[in-house]
């Protein structure tokens, strides 16, 4: 009963740490997405302000 528990446990935990570094991952690109879309919105609004 006790070494099931324990393996559950571990497996759980196994689980939270991939789950972190997946959710690590998610927000890492969606900071990348976040600069890329920043520097689009930049270089279009000095392109428009260059043009007029």
């Amino acid at each position: 009963m006790r070494l099931s528990q324990l393996k559950y446990h571990d497996d759980r935990s196994l689980l939270s740490a991939r789950e972190r570094f997946e959710n690590a991952q998610k927000l890492k690109t969606l900071k990348v997405y976040l600069v890329v879309e920043v520097i689009a919105v930049v270089l279009i609004a000095y392109l428009a302000t260059n043009l007029s």
